[in-house]
């Protein structure tokens, strides 16, 4: 924990106990400890469920049919994959999958993601590639999808989208508007107005009620 932090705790503090209007020193004191606490504890917790674990040292809990929650997983090369860690009958050394259970990988390392409401929401995300060299948007569209996977989410990254990077644009948008369709909400990246493929993804998705997120919010 850093001196700011710590810092930023003990102002808070002064001021919840300055809220309560307890004008003895004693009283003040024991409400600035009971925020403080409270605050340290709900810290170490955040900072335990965004620890990564190493593979080698710590495996996910498995449960029902010998399978763990969905985890965000790290991979050779800075990948980032959605898994699922199984060790039953069938894999009793254990072994790792993604959601559509298509692919088995080996991470090194692992973390919990994050539940909304017990629900995840499947996000599509939108932005320019147009004009844009393609290492530019390979890292813009993918540090946007490892940001959502750890805020909880199900991400559906166009760049996935089956087709190969010379495909012309109409088919790009009819295959990319066919993944937009199955979500719930749309991410915009930086610079998306400027962009005709993203305008109009962004303006079904209005028009579909589906949740508006800006890149600025993470």
């Amino acid at each position: 924990m850093t001196e700011e932090i710590k810092k930023l705790i003990d102002e808070e503090a002064e001021r919840y106990a300055d809220s309560k209007g307890i004008y003895n020193q004693h009283g003040e004191d024991l409400l600035k400890m009971g925020f403080k606490k409270g605050a340290f504890f709900i810290l170490s917790q955040w900072q335990e469920a965004e620890r990564w674990r190493k593979v080698e040292e710590e495996l996910p809990e498995v449960k029902e049919f010998g399978v763990s929650d969905y985890v965000l997983t790290k991979c050779d090369y800075e990948s980032y994959q959605v898994a699922q860690y199984c060790k039953n009958k069938y894999y009793p050394d254990g072994s790792w999958f993604n959601p559509d259970r298509e692919l088995s990988i080996t991470p090194i390392e692992w973390k919990p993601i994050s539940q909304h409401n017990g629900k995840k929401m499947k996000v599509y995300i939108s932005g320019p590639i147009s004009g844009l060299p393609l290492e530019t948007v390979y890292n813009n569209f993918t540090n946007a999808e490892v940001q959502l996977l750890e805020q909880g989410y199900e991400v559906v990254n166009p760049l996935n989208n089956g087709l190969p990077t010379n495909a012309t644009w109409n088919e790009h948008m009819r295959a990319d508007l066919k993944l937009l369709l199955d979500c719930d909400a749309i991410y915009m990246l930086k610079g998306y107005q400027n962009s005709k493929g993203a305008m109009i993804e962004c303006d079904l998705a209005i028009d579909l009620g589906f949740k508006l997120i800006h890149s600025d919010i993470f």
